[in-house]
């Protein structure tokens, strides 16, 4: 199901930003229940009686944010995918060093994601639940298919070493989402490159895990610089 607020698509781009924005940083930092559209309608420097012209409810704001999260993650992330890519290092890595760029331009979009992950509110909870088994299934297969198992050291049980590998990636990017959001998050002058430090990171597990020795991938080098 996606919802479609024809009212709410003719505002002009940066009105609507503002209200979204709003939206994904209360709703991220609260949660469904404790949030208050009273905080999202001051932010967003509208009334409230304008707010509910384009939705109708708390509960169809929030789900229509959750759809837009959705959609804005399949195009502008898993979108990009080079699906015909087998080493899981150099996939990974490069949908990794994707996804951090996206959490430093969208950082409330992925703290409302993680706070959605976590909604147990009724309300929400089982469509939630639905349309993220959905999206995953879906997003999950462009992200295992076609990884060459073959590289791996004989002996070495491949499904297992790829879901490290995968955790590795998933906790590095989910605590710079954290990070992101966070105004206690250490100064950036003291702390090293996103990029750099997920190299380091993934290439210990591959010296650890692959037949062959680290070779350096030259496009992944260029994307961190």
């Amino acid at each position: 199901m996606v919802f479609i607020f024809q009212s709410f698509q003719r505002l002009p781009a940066e009105k609507r930003n503002e209200i979204l924005n709003a939206a994904f940083a209360e709703f991220g930092e609260r949660g469904y229940s404790e949030a208050s559209t009273n905080a999202i309608v001051k932010a967003a420097g509208i009334s409230k009686g304008l707010l509910f012209h384009y939705f109708s409810t708390k509960r169809e704001l929030y789900l229509f944010l959750y759809d837009y999260a959705l959609s804005m993650l399949t195009r502008e992330y898993f979108g990009q995918i080079d699906e015909m890519e087998n080493d899981v290092f150099v996939k990974w890595g490069r949908i990794a060093l994707l996804k951090m760029q996206m959490i430093k331009k969208y950082p409330d979009i992925f703290r409302f994601i993680l706070s959605a992950a976590r909604e147990e509110d009724d309300a929400v909870k089982g469509y939630l639940q639905k349309t993220n088994r959905d999206f995953y299934t879906s997003a999950m297969k462009k992200i295992y298919e076609r990884i060459d198992r073959d590289k791996f050291r004989d002996g070495l049980d491949a499904e297992r070493a790829i879901e490290i590998i995968f955790w590795t990636i998933e906790g590095y990017s989910n605590k710079k989402i954290r990070e992101a959001s966070d105004g206690d998050a250490p100064d950036k002058k003291h702390t090293p490159d996103a990029a750099h430090e997920l190299n380091a990171y993934l290439g210990i597990l591959r010296e650890a895990m692959y037949k062959t020795p680290l070779q350096t991938d030259h496009s992944q080098k260029q994307q961190s610089e």
